[in-house]
């Protein structure tokens, strides 16, 4: 599938990706002193197209986006995607999922 992506790999997407985080972290928790904070985020992630949606689960899970070692499962071994894609794919979700629960807070 390919060799592991960080995001040092180039400056331009990791500056993009730092753009679309913000201090967004809907994993945050912090934000679990809201009563519907959890469930709005579910909510919004369940919205999401389905590998957006997937890639944040995984990602919950800790599953890397590249392939390392032989034979260990990654986020774009499981997609058949490159680990670019998968990122940007991840931006993308983590930015609905932030419009999606912050809304008017933005």
């Amino acid at each position: 599938m390919g060799e592991a992506v960080s995001l040092g790999d180039d400056a331009a997407l990791a500056a993009e990706v730092e753009r679309a985080r913000g201090a967004f972290d809907p994993f945050d928790p912090a934000r679990d002193a809201e009563d519907d904070f959890r469930s709005r985020v579910w909510a919004a992630i369940n919205a999401l197209p389905t590998e957006q949606n997937r890639i944040l689960t995984m990602m919950r899970e800790e599953m890397p986006v590249g392939t390392g070692a032989a034979g260990e499962i990654s986020m774009s071994g499981v997609l058949n995607r490159t680990p670019r894609t998968i990122l940007n794919y991840k931006l993308k979700a983590i930015a609905a999922v932030r419009r999606a629960v912050l809304g008017d807070e933005l």
